[in-house]
């Protein structure tokens, strides 16, 4: 598997497309090196059978109907999108629940609620004490939010780091407004989160090697930096 890095590029955010929410499929590609790239493809079925939150009002409800329609699927996953309430990581609290993207500002969005559970799922399988993670536009900081709560919830001794990373300078200041107003705990002294201005492209090499790098972006081809950055048997 060959890909080669266009410096400079910058990664283009995807949640402007709803995308329905019933399958997915996980590809693995062994690079040379020994990592492991999971590439997530999402079937596109009728809107009919897509799964729906347009009638849930509270977070309960919400997080609810992602367990009944087994997007969510484990435990640790629904703790931390109960203790990560998306309404605070929205413009919009109204809309939180629905599942669609929401514009945060700067022509940038908040993915659907059942992308950021699949993320979390298939996270959970990579868990471990100290974990270095590095979620790639992380927009309002929601999903960084939420990966830095479940390793909280498993190894509250040793949680490790969750580094969110933003090419827009008021994105990164809103992602730590809000995590500081709705999340204390995961920004305080030692916390679990920060957040960084960095194009996505070339991720924070500062803080390699990670474990798991989420990208919350589309590529025109394989960012062979963030590749770089992933530690030998991590996952992107």
């Amino acid at each position: 598997f060959k890909a080669t890095k266009a410096p400079k590029k910058r990664l283009h955010g995807t949640g402007a497309k709803n995308w329905g929410a019933n399958s997915v499929l996980e590809a693995r590609i062994r690079l040379n090196s020994g990592l492991i790239l999971t590439m997530v493809f999402v079937a596109l079925i009728e809107p009919d059978n897509a799964w729906k939150t347009s009638q849930c009002d509270t977070l309960e409800d919400f997080v609810t109907s992602l367990e009944q329609f087994n997007i969510v699927k484990s435990d640790i996953v629904s703790k931390a999108m109960r203790a990560v309430d998306r309404a605070n990581y929205v413009r919009d609290a109204s809309s939180a629940y629905e599942d669609s993207p929401q514009p945060i500002g700067y022509e940038a969005t908040i993915s659907a609620p059942h992308m950021h559970a699949w993320c979390l799922e298939l996270f959970s399988d990579m868990m471990k004490e100290n974990m270095s993670v590095l979620d790639v536009g992380s927009g309002s900081g929601y999903l960084t939010a939420c990966m830095a709560s479940m390793l909280k919830e498993r190894y509250p001794e040793k949680p490790g780091k969750v580094i969110g990373i933003d090419i827009i300078p008021e994105l990164v200041l809103y992602a730590q407004k809000n995590t500081q107003a709705a999340n204390a705990d995961l920004m305080s002294p030692g916390g679990s989160v920060a957040f960084q201005l960095a194009n996505g492209w070339e991720g924070a090499p500062e803080h390699a090697p990670f474990d798991f790098i989420h990208v919350g972006a589309a590529a025109e081809s394989l960012p062979q930096s963030l590749v770089d950055q992933l530690r030998v048997g991590g996952r992107m």
